[in-house]
Parts: C-alpha cells; sequence; structure tokens
C-alpha cells in the first residue's frame, strides 16, 4: 500500500495504491471512487476492504479522494461536479502510469457511482463500470440528505437561507455545489464509453429498475444483482455508522474480473 499525492500541483489529491499481491497480475486497474462527504467516512472500511480483496486477486487498485475531501487539497464545499469529474479522470490516469495496467475499471458508491458514469458518458474508457447504489437524480439525493439533516439537527436553523440548508450533515453545502448535485440525471443519457456495467444495489427500487431498463435498451452488456448486504441508506439511526458488508464486496469482485 503506496499512499501519495497526485495530479495538478496546484489543486493535489490524495490517493493510495495497493498493488497486486498475487503472481497472477491482471491487465486491468482497478479504480474506486468515494461517495459524497456525507458519506465517505461511514463507508472507509468497506473501501479498504475492498481493495485488499481485489489486489488479492491480482488488481492494481487505486482509491483516492476528491478534491476538498478526505486528504486531498481544498476546503470542504470548494468542489463542484465538474471539478470531482475531473478528479476522477486524474485518477485514471495515475493509476495508468503507475501500473502500466491497459484498461482501467471503476467501482463508484452512491454518488461516486453517478460521478464515475458522468466520467464515462464524458469520454473516459472503461472496461467495468461498477454502480453500487448509484444516485439516480440528483434532486432525490439531495432531500434524502437533507431530511436526514433534520431529523438530526431538528432546531438548527440559522444555516437555511432561501429555505435550503448552507451546510449538509455536518459539511457545507454552498449554492452551486447543490446547483451542481442537482443537474444529475443517469436516466437522461446511459454511459457508453465502457464495456459492460454492473448495476449492484442492496435493495430493489424504482428508480434502480428504470436505469437498469434503460441500460438494457441503449444495448450495453448489463448485469443486474440484488444484494441486500448494505446499511439503509436513508436511514438516520446509519448514518456515520461504519458500512459492514462482505456479500456485495465479494460481488463486486467477480463483476471487476470478468
Amino acid at each position: 500500500m503506496s499512499p501519495l499525492y497526485f495530479g495538478n500541483s496546484n489543486k493535489p489529491l490524495f490517493g493510495v495504491y495497493h498493488p497486486p499481491t498475487t503472481q497472477s497480475i491482471q491487465d486491468v486497474g482497478a479504480l474506486l471512487c468515494y461517495p459524497g462527504p456525507q458519506e465517505y467516512t461511514g463507508t472507509h472500511w468497506a473501501f479498504r476492504r475492498l481493495a485488499n480483496l481485489l489486489c488479492q486477486a491480482g488488481f492494481h487498485v487505486f482509491r483516492f479522494d476528491y478534491f476538498g475531501t478526505g486528504d486531498s487539497s481544498g476546503e470542504s464545499g470548494e468542489a463542484n461536479v465538474n471539478q470531482w469529474i475531473h478528479d476522477i479522470r486524474s485518477a485514471a490516469k495515475e493509476l495508468k502510469d503507475m501500473s502500466g495496467a491497459k484498461k482501467i475499471s471503476i467501482l463508484g458508491l452512491r454518488l461516486g457511482a453517478a460521478l464515475a458514469a458522468r466520467a464515462s458518458i464524458e469520454g473516459l474508457r472503461v472496461k467495468n463500470l461498477v454502480l453500487w447504489d448509484p444516485v439516480i437524480t440528483g434532486k432525490d439525493y439531495i432531500n434524502e440528505l437533507t431530511a436526514m439533516h433534520h431529523d438530526l439537527f431538528p432546531t438548527l436553523k440559522e444555516h437555511l437561507i432561501d429555505g435550503h440548508c448552507q451546510e449538509l450533515l455536518g459539511y457545507p453545502f454552498p449554492p452551486e455545489m447543490r446547483k451542481c448535485i442537482e443537474q444529475i440525471n443517469l436516466l437522461e443519457q446511459p454511459p457508453s464509453s465502457t464495456e459492460r456495467i454492473s448495476l449492484i444495489v442492496s435493495e430493489e427500487r424504482s428508480e434502480y429498475l428504470r436505469l437498469r431498463d434503460q441500460l438494457t435498451a441503449s444495448g450495453v452488456s448489463l448485469a443486474y444483482r440484488v444484494i441486500p448486504d448494505s446499511a439503509g441508506w436513508r436511514d438516520v439511526r446509519d448514518f456515520g455508522q461504519a458500512l459492514l458488508v462482505n456479500d456485495i464486496l465479494h460481488a463486486i469482485k467477480e463483476a471487476l474480473s470478468k
């Protein structure tokens, strides 16, 4: 495991490279895309475990923090969706340069899945794109987080401007960030620069079924699996708790290995 900074020297990003730990080395790098900052901490353990599973399977693995999150440069709330998509492209290039991998596969969770899909739509060539409980529309995602915020802080009013939270679950959430995320809608344009998509979800929801049907209709090679192994993203009682999963991680390894 090798931690490093990479990308633009004015906006360095923090990443961790996990080299293969087996002699059967894959020629594909696996890039792991975290969810948004509100869900980052609770999913960190699962990403570390997934990285270990993948490097044991012969993958070159890279996980990283978006600008303004984790250990990357930038203050919370400074970034936007376009910046984070650019960060994914930078991380994919860094992984290829470090490992010599000929192709890149990507796993994205929640908002990270939507960002990875957008990166593919905008031309990033991907072998396998795994969408784990993806955010389908940004407006629904914001509504979910806002409802949790009000449940946790029912008397907190000082961060409301025009009825909107300027802080969301402990993280700055300025209007520009809200506007960028609200524009996300995976149903409008399916990812096209990928050989195969795996949609892995922890519960069957109507929006996941709509995305499945739209991807199938687009002609992309698609695998859809429901694995009830994750915590409830919309349950305020689970907010901030470590995401302890097993079956989904092994399903992701299987999907990336095809």
